[in-house]
């Protein structure tokens, strides 16, 4: 059986014999897998649809300002510099990705940009930030160290293939592994896992530490069975 993985969201594909609406004061957030980049860029991947800038932004517009960009809402956020500090989103610039709940405060209505009281985050740093100060730091290191147990390895430090959900890190990967996308599980904890994997067209299987009846657990089943059957692990 042959292996791949996806990070930092870590999807997992193995080889076997598919914009949100207007932000509004005071409006819960919840984001996972973010990804920090420049405001432009954010703009532009929400106005043309391109996800491909946004690991690829410059740092001369990242060092203008840096937001998050929800793939999976096409939203924008800002966070409270008070809460999140310029250095962590840093850390996660250029190929990680961040995951946080807050509380929207202000949003600016020319770009429709929201401003993020922050409660709760986690940042999932580059494949090249030097201390495993984080989880996603950890899995990288420990990806790197087991290698050869996957046949492919897809990051987002691969800056040429877009993020998920577009299918592009599947194909990738099931094209290195030298099967047909048809022929490949993949297996995620977020939705943006599944879209990319069913857009990709193969087999698709969501693992969620989250309650049946959660609406990110019926958002998972949708996108996993659009039949209407699910089939549930537990670990």
């Amino acid at each position: 059986m042959k292996l791949a993985t996806f990070l930092t969201t870590c999807a997992v594909a193995a080889a076997l014999p598919g914009g949100g609406a207007r932000a509004a004061p005071g409006d819960e957030v919840e984001v996972t897998a973010g990804v920090v980049t420049g405001l432009s860029c954010a703009m532009t991947a929400r106005e043309k649809g391109n996800l491909a800038v946004l690991n690829a932004c410059p740092p001369a517009e990242a060092g203008k300002g840096m937001v998050v960009f929800d793939v999976a809402e096409k939203r924008i956020y800002r966070l409270s510099p008070k809460k999140v500090f310029l250095y962590q989103l840093e850390s996660a610039y250029g190929g990680g990705s961040i995951d946080f709940t807050g509380k929207e405060v202000k949003v600016d209505p020319r770009t429709d940009v929201a401003l993020v009281d922050v409660e709760e985050f986690l940042t999932m740093c580059t494949a090249g930030f030097p201390e495993p100060k984080t989880f996603g730091t950890r899995v990288v290191r420990l990806l790197r160290e087991r290698a050869a147990d996957f046949d492919v390895v897809v990051t987002r430090d691969d800056g040429h293939i877009a993020p998920k959900p577009a299918p592009d890190g599947v194909l990738h990967a099931a094209a290195a592994m030298g099967v047909a996308p048809q022929e490949t599980l993949v297996v995620g904890d977020y939705l943006l896992d599944i879209q990319a994997g069913r857009a990709a067209g193969a087999v698709t299987a969501s693992l969620r530490p989250y309650s049946p009846s959660s609406p990110r657990s019926r958002a998972l089943r949708a996108a996993s069975c659009p039949s209407g059957s699910a089939a549930r692990v537990r670990a």
